[in-house]
């Protein structure tokens, strides 16, 4: 996960997809598929985000990746 803002009162998360090269822009309830991982965004906090991935729900915050692990670090 690499951002979370808000547009006009509502929430997005920004997940970067590095298989794809893409940035996707979700709002909750959104579904998503990065790879043959599938998910859907729950709920998005102020810095963190809830998502199902797989029947099982994931805490995200800035830098986790969709395990839920934090990405390599970058610089």
């Amino acid at each position: 996960m690499n951002g979370i803002v808000e547009i006009n009162g509502r929430r997005e998360v920004w997940l970067y997809s590095r298989l794809e090269d893409k940035t996707m822009k979700l709002s909750e309830n959104d579904t998503f598929q990065v790879g043959k991982t599938r998910g859907r965004v729950l709920r998005i906090g102020v810095r963190d985000v809830e998502v199902e991935i797989n029947g099982e729900t994931r805490k995200l915050t800035l830098g986790d990746n969709l395990l839920g692990k934090a990405g390599p670090a970058s610089g």
